[in-house]
Parts: C-alpha cells; structure tokens; sequence
C-alpha cells in the first residue's frame, strides 16, 4: 500500500515531465523567432546583392532558404497540440468510489499508477518533439552556414571582378 510520501514522488516525476513541455515549447518559440529574423536579415542582403548573381551564388542563397523554412516549420511542428494523457477524470474517480470510500493508502495506489501512465505516455510525446526541435537546430545551422557561403563567395567573387567557378570556391588546391 502507498504513502502520501510515494504518491507525492510520483507527482514530482509528473510534474518534472510538464516541465519539460514548457520548455520544449520554449525553445520552439525562439527557433521560430531566430529562423524569422534571420531570415528577413537574409532576403535584405540578397536585394542588395541581386546584381550580376552568379548561378552559385543563387544555388546556395536558395538551399539557405530551404534550409531555414525546414526549421522553421520543423519548430511548428512542435508548437502543435499533441495528445496528451490526462492525470485522472474527476467524475470515473467519483463514480468508481461507491458506498464503501477506499482507504488513503488504496486511494493513493490508484493516484500513482495515473501518475505513472500519464508520465511514460507524456515523456514518449515530448521525446518525439525533442526529436524534431533537434532537427530544426540543425536546419538552422545548416542555413546560417550556407548563407554564409553565399556572403563570401559573392563577396570574393565581385572582389576579383570575375565568375567564379564552383572549384574555385569549394576544392583546395595543392601546389
């Protein structure tokens, strides 16, 4: 038979993982916002390199873009509403109850096996969304890192006043 002290753990368990969505949400919220933002900063700079854009140039400009709309809606993606597993339904307790209340340490029994299935049930939800906001990050990275590529290829490239072929710019060569 359970204690309040072993419910009250598995309620802290419980509330460990709520946590956890919060912050996951979180995190969404702010690649959504830097994906945004970074975004924008990237189409001001391609309007003022638009000229004379090399086919390169506007290759890896548009991968860029790719790159940071997959975050951006990988990160929507977890911002969604996801199913959820509720602690208990007030009235099936009520209901269940009958003439005959159970005893604290029955009751909390039956609290602790709510807590449980609802933490391995939210934790599996969240987990998933953990997965998608880290392919996001990833996206992110990988759009920032193309963009500049871009910047310096197209910089360099107009520095020397010539087309720069993609050897050029992405195999070294040894003397």
């Amino acid at each position: 038979m359970a204690t309040k002290e072993q419910m009250d753990f598995f309620k802290s368990v419980y509330e460990e993982e709520e946590k956890r969505t919060a912050t996951l949400l979180e995190h969404s919220r702010s690649n959504v916002t830097l994906v945004t933002l970074y975004s924008g900063f990237a189409l001001f700079v391609l309007e003022k390199q638009a000229d004379g854009l090399s086919a390169m140039g506007f290759t890896l400009f548009a991968v860029a873009l790719g790159a940071m709309a997959a975050s951006f809606f990988l990160s929507l993606l977890v911002t969604n509403i996801a199913t959820y597993e509720a602690l208990t339904d007030p009235e099936e307790i009520i209901a269940k109850l009958g003439p005959t209340p159970p005893t604290n340490e029955e009751f909390f029994d039956a609290r602790i096996i709510d807590y449980t299935a609802a933490y391995h049930r939210n934790s599996a939800v969240n987990d998933g969304k953990a997965e998608w906001l880290s392919l996001a990050r990833y996206a992110l990275l990988l759009g920032v890192v193309l963009h500049a590529s871009f910047f310096v290829c197209t910089v360099w490239g107009r520095s020397n006043d010539k087309e720069v072929s993609a050897n050029q710019y992405f195999v070294l060569k040894v003397a």
